[in-house]
């Protein structure tokens, strides 16, 4: 059995500009924004399963088909351990992507934000970015 999967994920990420974390500070004829910490929601959205027997993708479709596809020749045991060997993969994967784009993420936040704050009338807007806790990324199916 080939322990191979090529998979695709969406991470979504997030700052709640309602969570008590999120302060705004006047300050001189600005305003400082100290953001909370950004959260991250992973889900895989496909799996491909690699045959290297036969050199080929075999399809393996998200949870609700997972049943169908493998309700032959493969034991329960088998399709929990492919599943979890999945969304540990995953989760190791995202993680990365994670601490990679997190200085994008940041100026997607502070172009939103600035734009918003100046059509309110702000002279001048900053901000303070808290660093995020990565060490664990929940992957949901």
């Amino acid at each position: 059995m080939a322990e191979d999967f090529i998979f695709e994920f969406e991470i979504d990420f997030r700052y709640d500009l309602r969570s008590p974390e999120f302060v705004i500070e006047k300050q001189g004829d600005g305003y400082v924004l100290n953001m909370p910490p950004c959260r991250y929601e992973t889900h895989i959205r496909d799996i491909q399963f690699y045959d290297e027997q036969r050199s080929k993708l075999i399809p393996w479709l998200l949870p609700d088909l997972l049943n169908s596809l493998f309700t032959n020749g493969f034991s329960e045991q088998d399709r929990n351990r492919l599943k979890d060997a999945a969304k540990t993969s995953a989760q190791a994967q995202a993680m990365a992507l994670i601490e990679s784009l997190g200085s994008e993420v940041e100026q997607s936040a502070r172009q939103t934000l600035e734009s918003l704050a100046k059509a309110f009338g702000a002279e001048s807007v900053s901000f303070v970015f808290r660093k995020p806790d990565i060490e664990q990324v929940e992957v949901k199916w």
